[in-house]
């Protein structure tokens, strides 16, 4: 039996070429619990519109976790 830090550790491979890193990486996100898509997808949005200089109001929502 593979204790989890070797089955992490083989995980983390360097794809060669982009085809191989799209692919890898849309599996990657396939994986990803759709709240932390979400959260990543509101910070990527806050990012852009900082920015682009527009001012950026938090929601209350962002500072729970009850997703």
């Amino acid at each position: 039996m593979t204790d989890s830090r070797e089955r992490h550790a083989s995980d983390r491979v360097w794809e060669v070429g982009f085809e191989d890193h799209e692919l890898a990486q849309l599996k990657r996100l396939a994986r990803m619990p759709f709240h932390l898509k979400l959260k990543w997808l509101e910070e990527a949005h806050r990012t852009l519109l900082s920015m682009r200089g527009e001012v950026v109001a938090l929601d209350d929502s962002d500072n729970s976790d009850d997703c």
